[in-house]
């Protein structure tokens, strides 16, 4: 697995469309890359990646790497999708690669790029399909609770489950 940074001085000061560099507006494409397991040079030649304006296309970038752009969401998806925040002063909307499952995040404004907590505030999910991002599925030790594996209780995931009840879910299938 590769993870990519607008920061990289590899590619970094290549342009962004028509709306810069990769360093200062690349957050978006980035993310994208960072899904799909593609490099933000590759991405940048996909044609009509980008309107005349330099916005990514998202659509475009998905199919180009066999997947779909699904509708932009409030409600967190479930896996890696990319997310928007308003948290960086002075920028504006920040995308960024998160899992909700495991409220991790990827942030392309750090070089080089690593998976981390998830530390914004996040105003919309824009999901994908068909994602190459291959990382751990199991939380950080900080977010596992204590007593997620206590019998007859434990914490809830993020759909609201006890561990007690999925394992009397699987228990139950290998039944049948």
């Amino acid at each position: 697995m590769h993870l990519y940074s607008q920061r990289d001085p590899a590619y970094s000061q290549l342009s962004h469309g028509a709306a810069g560099t990769i360093h200062d507006y690349g957050c978006f494409l980035v993310s994208v890359g960072n899904l799909y397991q593609r490099s933000p040079v590759e991405l940048c030649d996909v044609t009509g990646i980008f309107t005349p304006e330099g916005w990514l296309v998202s659509s475009v970038a998905a199919k180009s790497s066999g997947g779909e752009s699904l509708p932009k969401t409030t409600t967190a998806p479930q896996g890696w999708c990319i997310a928007v925040t308003k948290d960086i002063p002075n920028v504006g909307m920040h995308f960024f690669c998160v899992n909700p499952d495991t409220k991790e995040m990827i942030d392309p404004l750090k070089h080089p790029a690593l998976i981390e907590p998830l530390k914004y505030k996040i105003v919309e999910y824009r999901p994908f399909t068909n994602i190459k991002l291959d990382a751990p599925k199991k939380p950080p030790a900080s977010l596992r609770s204590e007593n997620s594996g206590r019998q007859g209780g434990g914490s809830l995931d993020t759909t609201g489950t006890t561990a007690a009840s999925r394992r009397a879910e699987r228990r139950d299938r290998r039944r049948r």
